[in-house]
């Protein structure tokens, strides 16, 4: 191989170097970047790939040559995926979940939500949360080890419904990883096949006492690179450039740093700052640990960042006389929404130093938790903790350090050598001596990569020569204190606590002493050659207090909504398994026109073991067994008996329904699951010896409530002791809250039925088990940032439209889509939840709104938490961005009263979605 190009195509920057071999080594012959191109206009890497390699043929003309005559080696990485989006599914929340958890973020996951038996939401709210999130991969685990299998078998049938409600025909099958009890693997790939690439991995948690986790995750990388970068645009066309496996870039950066480590005999910290994710790898006496904080970045995930820290804590690195939080969140929520802004003032550059600095100390945090150090991680069961605490020994230890490296998009690009120390230093917080170091073209993952190709001391010394720019020695004690340095020349050098010292030691070769601090490895006294540009080679840290940064305010303006296209729409409407759809293809729809209607309920199916309680062998169980499959069987009626001597031995059904499989193989009976019409009212105000109107401030359920047979429908006592004696009124059934009236509750079985609407004007264009689409022409707005699902409804413009007064939100406007023209406040959006508003429109809003009051739909959501309340669509971003368009605030005053959709959701990263609203044309 004599010509080289090694390619890493990230979340934000597509970088190209060319090696040439000369002599009996290779030389850096010219580097290029350009922006990495998935979102439209130009949605394919490939044309990123294509720009950087005509902007390398600028400087290097003959490589074009080369590659026509296929003379050039292409190795790539990639990252482009941003982050792979996950929903892990579990049995507890604080158990198996957990470890589940620890594992997907350790790969590289956005966790979105966990979905648990335990988290309070219903079967149907289950589904309908899976589907909305549109995961990458489902992560399924549960269970100990041979132990029940029901309860997987029933999340499993969650997860599948999910699944098939949110793939169309075309679209690709879901990955599922399942991590759970072994004994349930089969049924759990048997449940899912049809709708979900199924992989099954030993169990995270195979007993209470041992947590498994490597499997788990490297099930999870593999996936990431098989299904979610497969998807990238234009990623086939990648593969076919390159030579060998595209490796993830993580892996590579890994592979460089464990062997540099092993040759150096150094221990090493390197922090890979990107713009959607932010990657630690420690190697402490041979040990490589890696963690991949997939929600902190310096572009797509720049607001996770602030939100994780929070405002206060980048504020301190800032003097607040100059700087205003609100101004400062708000640059930072319009970076999240274009991700590719450079900075261009010196006050944007400080906050994303300020921000560099908590995303590094919150990686690490990610890093010291995820490592084998602590019992809490491993989720220890009351009465384990003593019968395991010896067996955990610690392998990281972050004062070990000898070399700390920064890498990354920022360390390439971040400014001078004193600021990008003093990132490093206040961000992981080293202490004792360390060398710091910055790789300043980010070439870390490509020299990686090299690793397979070329012998490992060849690429050691390229890995020594362009990735490792050595700034200073840092001397750093746990406290300030005084401290003397003695170098080789016989100097001593005093310094008093207070201050942070830049020093340029140009006499001295080396330290060979430190008051107070011993060092175990000399190899990190030796101070690099001092680099003129950046005028110090030892820093020796001794400050007490933080000192803000400041600097002439002046943020960018990102006042560039997108005009109104005048275009045709697809809108993908998912069916339930049981939609009773009313169109047909071809059919010409109105919003309100009724496609589907469906019930709101899930039965499961029952998968029964009952040869242990008749004492049979699973080859006899056909024989004792007096139903026979498709006979419907009653809740508790006999399904087999035994006679074992003089005893008789009975099954009965713990459920009604349907028998669809007898196994003597497995000894199994399967059940499915059958729901009844059947509705309940309930007297309360009988039960509680009230009168209607009394009865109604004792309600414990609202309309729409699920609830439990048995479930506390009203008491006139809160509970406790004495609620035991009170009067109440109980469900006699589970099901819906579908009434609430005059002291009666009725309890529908099913839940009351869905109609799904059209939403728009336009043709249904296809129907099939899975989906009905209906396509629509009119105008589509798409902007900036939003949150939310999609939602219909009628369109209302609260204010006039061409000044932006103020107006109220009233009860006119339940069930609407209301435009402002003017910031969205914290008034109006309560104003818009208590008046049962669908979705807002506006040109701007404050940071504060989405850090307080909504839930990230790009962060990890805790399990439990539900979509906002309403869908907004922001056009512009954050903060004083100006008003609507002309042109925008003409194209929603013609259609005031009219029907519109709003489509909330915002996907920044790879296969990018905004949100956008739609304004249909009758026909």
């Amino acid at each position: 191989m004599e010509h080289i190009i090694l390619l890493d195509v990230g979340s934000t920057t597509t970088k190209m170097f060319y090696l040439q071999k000369q002599g009996n080594t290779y030389c850096l012959m010219g580097r290029s970047h350009s922006s990495t191109t998935v979102e439209r206009p130009t949605e394919d890497v490939m044309a990123g790939v294509d720009e950087a390699f005509t902007q390398l043929a600028k400087t290097n003309g003959v490589i074009r040559e080369l590659e026509s005559q296929d003379q050039i080696t292409w190795l790539a990485t990639s990252s482009a995926g941003g982050g792979l989006q996950v929903v892990v599914v579990g049995l507890v929340r604080h158990l198996s979940a957990e470890s589940a958890n620890r594992a997907a973020l350790g790969a590289g996951g956005i966790i979105l939500d966990g979905i648990a038996s335990n988290d309070g939401r219903s079967p149907m709210e289950r589904i309908d949360r899976i589907r909305q999130l549109h995961p990458d991969l489902v992560v399924f685990s549960g269970g100990f080890d041979a132990q029940s299998v029901q309860p997987l078998v029933n999340m499993a049938e969650i997860i599948r419904r999910a699944l098939a409600m949110r793939r169309s025909d075309e679209d690709h099958l879901c990955p599922v990883i399942f991590a759970g009890n072994t004994g349930a693997q089969a049924l759990v790939k048997e449940t899912l096949r049809d709708d979900a690439l199924v992989e099954a991995v030993a169990n995270v948690r195979p007993r209470p006492d041992r947590e498994n986790v490597a499997p788990l995750s490297a099930a999870i990388e593999s996936s990431f690179m098989e299904h979610v970068m497969e998807r990238a645009p234009g990623y086939r066309g990648l593969k076919e450039r390159t030579s060998g496996n595209i490796l993830p870039t993580p892996r590579a950066v890994g592979q460089m740093v464990t062997d540099y480590a092993g040759a150096t005999g150094l221990n090493i910290l390197l922090a890979d700052m990107g713009g959607a994710t932010t990657d630690i790898f420690t190697v402490t006496e041979g040990h490589l640990h890696r963690s991949v904080s997939a929600n902190l970045g310096m572009s797509y995930s720049i607001r996770n960042a602030l939100i994780r820290a929070g405002s206060e804590r980048v504020m301190r690195w800032l003097d607040r006389r100059a700087f205003d939080k609100e101004k400062v969140r708000d640059y930072i929520n319009n970076k999240m929404c274009h991700p590719t802004h450079i900075p261009q003032t010196e006050a944007e550059r400080l906050v994303e130093r300020a921000v560099a600095r908590e995303v590094l100390a919150l990686a690490l945090q990610d890093h010291l938790r995820d490592a084998p150090t602590a019992i809490k991680k491993v989720g220890i069961l009351p009465g384990m903790e003593d019968h395991i605490r010896g067996r955990i020994q610690s392998t990281l230890d972050v004062t070990d350090t000898d070399l700390l490296v920064g890498s990354g998009g920022y360390f390439a690009h971040g400014g001078d050598a004193r600021d990008l120390a003093l990132t490093l230093i206040d961000g992981l917080g080293p202490t004792g001596v360390t060398i710091l170091a910055v790789d300043p073209m980010f070439i870390t993952p490509h020299l990686g990569l090299l690793l397979q190709v070329l012998p490992p001391a060849e690429v050691r010394d390229l890995f020594e020569q362009l990735a490792l720019r050595r700034l200073c020695v840092l001397i750093r004690p746990g406290k300030p204190q005084d401290l003397k340095i003695r170098f080789s020349d016989g100097r001593v050098s005093q310094y008093a606590p207070g201050d942070i010292y830049f020093e340029a030691p140009d006499e001295a070769e080396q330290i060979t002493g430190i008051s107070g601090i011993s060092v175990s490895r000399p190899a990190v006294l030796q101070l690099p050659q001092l680099d003129e540009n950046t005028g110090f080679n030892l820093i020796v840290d001794l400050r007490e207090k933080i000192e803000p940064m400041s600097a002439p305010v002046s943020f960018s303006s990102f006042d560039n909504a997108s005009p109104p296209v005048n275009t045709e729409v697809t809108y993908r409407i998912p069916l339930p398994e049981d939609a009773s759809v009313s169109v047909k293809e071809g059919q010409e729809v109105r919003p309100s026109t009724v496609l589907a209607m469906s019930r709101d309920h899930v039965s499961f199916p029952w998968y029964l073991s009952p040869c242990p309680t008749l004492r049979v062998e699973p080859e006899t169980l056909p024989a004792v067994m007096l139903k026979r499959v498709g006979d419907r069987v009653a809740k508790g009626e006999v399904l087999a008996s035994a006679r074992v001597g003089a005893t008789i031995y009975e099954y009965k059904a713990p459920v009604r329904g349907q028998i669809t499989n007898i196994s003597s193989d497995s000894g199994r009976v399967v059940i499915e699951e059958q729901l009844d019409e059947r509705e309940a009212a309930i007297n309360v105000a009988g039960d509680l010896g009230v009168s209607k109107d009394q009865a109604e401030q004792y309600l414990r359920v609202r309309i729409g409530d699920r609830v439990l047979e048995g479930t506390i429908l009203a008491s006139p006592h809160p509970g406790g002791l004495l609620g035991l004696f009170a009067k109440k009124a109980t469900a006699p059934l589970s099901g819906t809250i579908t009434s609430i009236e005059d002291g009666t509750v009725i309890i529908s079985r099913q839940g009351p039925r869905k109609r799904l609407r059209a939403e728009t004007y336009g043709k249904i264009a296809r129907i099939s088990e899975r989906e009905i689409a209906v396509t629509g022409r009119g105008w589509k707005i798409n902007g900036a940032y939003g949150v939310g699902g999609r939602v219909a409804g009628t369109l209302q413009i609260l204010d006039e439209i061409r000044n932006g007064s103020d107006g109220v939100i009233s009860e006119q406007h339940s069930d609407a889509i209301v435009v402002l023209n003017r910031t969205l406040t914290w008034a109006l959006l309560e104003q818009a939840q208590e008046m049962a508003v669908k979705g807002i429109v506006a040109p701007r809003a404050t940071g504060r709104i989405l850090d307080e009051y909504f839930e990230d739909p790009s962060c990890d959501a805790g399990p439990g938490e539900r979509r906002p309340p309403l869908s907004i669509c922001l056009l512009k971003g954050f903060g004083h961005l100006g008003t609507l368009p002309e042109r925008t605030a003409t194209v929603f005053e013609e259609h005031r009263g009219g029907p519109a959709v709003l489509e909330g959701i915002t996907q920044i990263r790879a296969g990018v979605i905004r949100p956008h609203v739609f304004l249909p044309r009758e026909p």
